[in-house]
């Protein structure tokens, strides 16, 4: 029985198509192309990027790393930029910075950095006031 020859040439092509590189189709964080520039940056910072270059302000950000062993690198690359380190959480690869916004575009595109975000306060959604209610009675029955 013969094999119709579009599967043949389906299943030769498959094999060798993926050697091709530039069409194999987006790669990477968000799924951008190859070769493109990369802004690797939530909506919110990359507008505060467009909108205020050039008047000084700041924004307090999360820097995702894009290896963890790439901390002290991006450590030196904040501080070029004239960011101001506020924390490092190494067992996360995140790095907490006050960055000028006028920098962030440029960050982002960085191969070190994974993603960046706005550092936002974190609020509970509990009714209780108080967490760790527990605590402070097993302290107040000693």
């Amino acid at each position: 029985m013969q094999k119709p020859f579009p599967l043949v040439l389906l299943l030769i092509s498959s094999l060798f198509l993926p050697l091709l590189g530039p069409f194999s189709g987006p790669v990477g964080a968000k799924g951008f192309a190859r070769g493109l520039v990369r802004e690797r940056m939530t909506k919110d910072l990359h507008e505060r990027a467009r909108l205020t270059s050039g008047t000084g302000e700041r924004a307090r950000v999360i820097v995702n790393l894009s290896h963890p062993s790439q901390a002290r690198r991006v450590r030196t690359l904040l501080e070029s930029k004239g960011a101001q380190i506020d924390g490092q959480l190494d067992e996360i690869g995140v790095i907490t910075a006050n960055v000028p916004v006028e920098k962030l575009v440029e960050l982002s595109s960085s191969a070190e950095v994974s993603w960046l975000s706005s550092d936002q306060e974190v609020r509970s959604l509990s009714t209780a006031p108080d967490n760790t209610s527990h605590i402070h009675y097993a302290k107040l029955q000693d």
